[in-house]
């Protein structure tokens, strides 16, 4: 892994293109906080053994890894990459962030980063495994502890469409929040395991999540990080998309409303979907207003990486320059299609309601 690191950094060319689109960079203004800095100080880091300072420290572990930067670079150099590889020599090294490492122990203990000790489905008691479903819902952790309902509105949803659907069983965190901030993916094969199970039960051979980075994370990195698998992998918007370019699906109500959308950096510049949520939205007749900054340009909402767990602050004012985007359209209501986007999004608006799609989608069927 670190060898196949090398080359990336060497990618980089000094050229500064990436400056106009950090997030970070645009907050703090010192070039070590943007992807030109972080991959001089990560060359030095692999390469040469530099013992880095707390500045440098955070420096690294301040990239939301949103992966803007590799939509503007002339070489192309993988930055997300490097951050998380050269996260992970800092973290072997006993110099990760303490946060950081506490949530690894959370997940390590409970299978979720929020420190809950509740059953994963503790949201809905009556829920029975069928004996035979088409999809199964992997529904992540942020879901089911934070922003429930997202996970309430995603089977509202499939049982509008009489989509058959069986919970991933006794899941428990996907291994992003890990992955993005150095760990190993210590839960990947416990949940792989979970879902060949659920489909040698039940049939259903589609995983279907409504979490972007729990999507990324499995359809992206266990097949590297863990081992192979023959599921079929979709984002909630990706599956509702398909069924409704086939017929399968039929809306037949019209919202007349104006709305905008956030792209989420893992559903979008680390997946490459950007038209299934949109094709979603199109289908109830709504008119969608792009925000300065959309699809592969999208400004991260500042969350991701591990940011917003170690530098909450940071986090903040990238989320606030996002919601004065979406203030900007004009539009009625602002959209996203990740929990974590809508969570941290929400959290930083005052006056334009956030919502996913799964909860607008639910509330006008």
């Amino acid at each position: 892994m670190i060898e196949a690191c090398v080359p990336e950094v060497v990618k980089c060319v000094r050229c500064g293109k990436c400056r106009s689109v950090c997030p970070t960079l645009d907050v703090v203004g010192w070039d070590n906080f943007g992807s030109r800095g972080r991959m001089i100080l990560s060359g030095e880091i692999i390469k040469n053994g530099f013992e880095p300072n707390e500045t440098a420290l955070n420096s690294i572990f301040s990239c939301t890894t949103c992966k803007h930067c590799y939509e503007v670079c002339p070489s192309k150099a993988k930055v997300p990459e490097v951050m998380e590889m050269t996260r992970n020599i800092l973290v072997n090294a006993g110099k990760g962030l303490t946060s950081h490492r506490k949530m690894y122990e959370r997940v390590e203990r409970l299978g979720n980063p929020y420190d809950e000790h509740k059953d994963r489905n503790w949201w809905m008691p009556e829920y029975k495994e069928p004996e035979e479903a088409e999809v199964q819902y992997f529904v992540g952790c942020t879901p089911t502890y934070r922003t429930n309902d997202i996970a309430k509105s995603t089977v509202a949803v499939m049982d509008a469409f009489n989509i058959p659907w069986a919970f991933v069983r006794d899941q428990k965190c996907c291994g992003s929040p890990l992955i993005r901030t150095g760990y190993q993916p210590i839960t990947a094969e416990h949940n792989i395991d979970r879902m060949i199970e659920t489909a040698e039960k039940t049939g259903a051979e589609i995983v279907v999540t409504s979490c972007a980075g729990c999507y990324k994370t499995i359809k992206g990195d266990y097949p590297i990080k863990a081992r192979e698998f023959d599921i079929e992998v979709m984002h909630i918007s990706q599956y509702l998309a398909d069924r409704i370019k086939k017929g399968e699906l039929v809306i037949d109500k019209e919202v007349n409303m104006k709305v905008t959308f956030h792209d989420p950096c893992h559903l979008g510049r680390h997946m490459g979907e950007y038209e299934a949520p949109r094709e979603v939205l199109k289908a109830f007749g709504v008119e969608i207003v792009e925000m300065e900054h959309a699809k592969q340009s999208s400004w991260c909402c500042g969350a991701g990486g591990g940011v917003r767990m170690a530098f909450p602050d940071l986090t903040e004012s990238i989320a606030k320059k996002r919601v004065k985007e979406a203030e900007d359209t004009g539009a009625d209501i602002f959209l996203s299609a990740c929990p974590f986007c809508v969570y941290n999004l929400k959290e930083n608006s005052e006056n334009l309601d956030v919502k996913d799609m799964v909860q607008f989608m639910a509330e006008n069927l």
